[in-house]
Parts: C-alpha cells; sequence; structure tokens
C-alpha cells in the first residue's frame, strides 16, 4: 500500500505506477490542495483504522 500525502511528485515521474502505462503518481495535496491534513494526521488515523480492522471492529 502506499499512500501519498505531499511528496515531490517529480521524483516518479519514471514510475509505471502498479503497471498502469500512462497513468501518473498522484498525492492527497494535489487531489485536495489545502484541505489535506498534514502527514502526521494522516499516519495516525491510518494507524487507527488497520490496528481497528486487525481488531474486528
Amino acid at each position: 500500500m502506499a499512500l501519498n500525502v505531499h511528496p515531490e511528485l517529480s521524483h516518479f515521474d519514471m514510475i509505471v505506477p502498479c503497471g498502469l502505462h500512462g497513468r501518473r503518481v498522484t498525492s492527497m495535496r494535489e487531489v485536495l490542495a489545502a484541505a489535506c491534513p498534514p502527514s502526521q494526521d494522516v499516519a495516525l488515523r491510518l494507524a487507527a483504522e488497520v490496528i481497528s480492522a486487525l481488531n474486528g471492529r
């Protein structure tokens, strides 16, 4: 799983994401603009959701 919050997207220019030619990597910042949460908030929420899923929510 990859979750790009606010990376430098030019670093991904040579990657074919998931083998999908003609597609490019994006980020939460690119999609959500100013509504994008800070990386730390995303990490904490993701961790909480994974733990919840593992515990059978």
